[in-house]
């Protein structure tokens, strides 16, 4: 009975604690790269790969079993971090393609492609409507206070 259950196990695949344990440690600093150097424009999966000393095939080995590549990882942050920027009171009088050169795109037309392609909406107009959405919550607030 031991010879039988000890040729079954054999057989297990070894992607257990061991390898998955050290997968999600690289996969851990991988990811805290992107977010520290997420507004540098030469971000690319070769710099993130060599920055955290592993082959750029296996840090996109890292990252198949999610929804998201490397690359779409880094966009899909940068995206984020642009329309919250886009929205802020702070940045209002900044214009788009100034927001979007210091969130790591280089490229406004290509900004402006891949954000309506993400949000549904330019990046203009993705301002604009924040802006109208906020002022009637401004409005609620000012006259609560009176």
């Amino acid at each position: 009975v031991l010879d039988l259950l000890g040729a079954a196990y054999a057989r297990v695949p070894r992607t257990s604690a061991e390898h998955s344990s050290r997968g999600m440690a690289h996969r851990i600093r991988i990811i805290n790269h992107i977010h520290a150097h997420l507004y540098d424009p030469g971000l690319t999966p070769a710099q993130v790969a060599r920055a955290c000393r592993i082959t750029t095939r296996y840090l996109h080995y890292l990252f198949s079993d999610g929804e998201e590549t490397v690359a779409r990882y880094i966009l899909g942050r940068r995206l984020e971090a642009a329309s919250q920027a886009l929205l802020a009171d702070s940045q209002r009088g900044r214009t788009v393609t100034a927001i979007a050169f210091d969130h790591g795109f280089n490229s406004a037309t290509h900004f402006g492609r891949v954000f309506r392609a993400h949000f549904g909406l330019t990046p203009r107009e993705y301002r604009a409507r924040g802006a109208a959405e906020r002022r009637p919550a401004r409005r609620e607030a000012a006259a609560a206070v009176q």
